[in-house]
């Protein structure tokens, strides 16, 4: 209101000072029309001084400052979610109702019963949020300060960065296809429409800007020398730094682009291509992600950097471990034997340099379980590719976040201890002992398939 008359009061001053100079135009700057002007000027004076006025004008130079003028509305929820999880609110009554049981015991010492116990045990807290709550603690600790979550100039206050991280980037991480909807993700949350959207997009700047260059590298002269005794130690291979493996991350639905049928490639559904490089600690020191899923594992090697320049990134003798789909050459690369005709049986020499690759290759196979069951988004990544190039900056962006720094994050800070778990629900299974039942040769007689007829 005060804003509407404000301009109608602008329109009536122009008004006047219109006819004021048409006024002294037509009368050469008569004595009357500089009366009438001087006139306008006392009674716009008088006018802004009135305590109305000059209340409007505060509201206004206010509305110019701040984004909101009325308080917003806001609906609250019985129960904060986070807190909850995070032992907060439950550690705060607890507190209370130890104090004044104090008040009523002459030791002053709590009971037993009245220990504070979390709403989550370790166990449903790492899979609600795929890592523990010491990593979790860590991970917010390293991010919190960056100046992404810093209070802006206009606009309300944010959210606690502990609650970003945990409402969104690792629940919409750990949620495969339509699970990590908006929708979905508003209502089980308790947060606002389209605050999904810009808590990833805070919380994957913070960390890749924070942790890239850290938890993210290649290994100098000095750290290669110490994979490779390692790799000597293990698994008596000389000079080995790395194992390398392709796999798939399939996509929720079909890419809205001219070339879609090249995404989908020799494994169901529409899927990129993604090439890692490994060490003995299951820590990813190299990758190529981004090809359509027909893409094979040499042909993104042979287009890397790894194999273009060898000499920037090794050392003499030093080489890749990798399978039979790489081509096996002089470019730090060795792999396995191929079986000739396909389907045929190695024999001699050949198989046993195959048995002993075969060893040092599950690391790879066991990093891309352990990606995949911690975080299911990549088993079906709800982002719809499109032409527009933003589309696919937005998943090789969350790719970088979750498969590098988190992955890279929990294996550097020996926080990965929970690795097994996620690779059982990968369906990723455990080598079996040279004693067990199932490692047994098969008795003479005994039917091929394992069935009694």
């Amino acid at each position: 209101m005060c804003l509407v008359i404000l301009r109608i009061r602008e329109q009536r001053r122009r008004r006047i000072i219109e006819g004021i100079s048409v006024e002294a135009r037509s009368s050469k700057f008569s004595w009357s029309g500089r009366e009438d002007y001087r006139h306008h000027v006392s009674t716009k004076k008088f006018v802004l001084s009135h305590p109305p006025v000059q209340k409007a004008i505060k509201l206004y130079k206010a509305v110019l400052k701040t984004r909101y003028v009325l308080p917003r509305s806001k609906r609250h929820r019985p129960v904060n979610k986070f807190q909850i999880d995070l032992n907060e609110g439950h550690m705060e009554e607890e507190a209370d109702s130890m104090s004044n049981d104090n008040e009523h015991t002459t030791h002053n010492q709590a009971s037993p019963e009245h220990s504070p116990v979390a709403w989550l045990n370790d166990l449903e807290f790492l899979q609600a949020y795929q890592m523990s709550r010491t990593a979790f603690s860590l991970l917010l600790h390293t991010i919190e300060n960056h100046p992404v979550f810093s209070k802006p100039a206009r606009g309300p206050c944010q959210a606690p960065v502990k609650h970003q991280l945990m409402r969104t980037l690792l629940h919409y991480l750990s949620s495969p296809g339509s699970l990590a909807g908006g929708a979905r993700t508003r209502n089980h949350l308790h947060i606002a429409y389209g605050s999904k959207d810009t808590y990833v997009e805070r919380c994957v700047e913070a960390i890749r800007l924070t942790m890239r260059t850290k938890y993210y590298s290649w290994p100098d002269a000095s750290e290669r020398r110490s994979l490779a005794a390692l790799f000597h130690q293990k698994y008596k291979l000389p000079n080995a730094i790395l194992v390398a493996d392709g796999t798939t991350f399939c996509f929720g639905t079909k890419p809205l682009r001219a070339d879609a049928a090249d995404y989908s490639g020799r494994k169901e559904g529409f899927t990129m291509t993604n090439l890692f490089f490994s060490d003995c600690r299951r820590r990813i020191r190299y990758y190529v992600s981004g090809w359509a899923g027909c893409v094979h594992d040499n042909r993104m090697w042979k287009t890397c950097r790894l194999f273009r320049r060898p000499e920037d990134f090794f050392s003499p003798n030093e080489y890749i471990i990798g399978d039979s789909a790489f081509e096996n050459g002089a470019h730090s690369m060795v792999t396995t034997y191929r079986r000739s005709p396909p389907g045929g049986v190695l024999v001699g020499t050949k198989k046993a340099f195959n048995d002993v690759l075969s060893s040092p290759r599950v690391i790879s196979e066991h990093v891309n379980g352990i990606l995949k069951g911690r975080w299911s988004w990549l088993n079906c990544i709800p982002c719809l590719l499109t032409e527009h190039v933003k589309t696919m900056e937005r998943i090789l962006k969350l790719i970088d976040v979750t498969v590098i720094l988190l992955h890279n994050f929990l294996a550097e800070e020996n926080l990965n201890d929970d690795d097994d778990v996620f690779l059982a629900e990968n369906g990723q299974q455990e080598e079996l002992a040279d004693g067990d039942v199932l490692n047994l040769a098969v008795e003479n007689g005994a039917p091929a398939s394992g069935l009694s007829t």
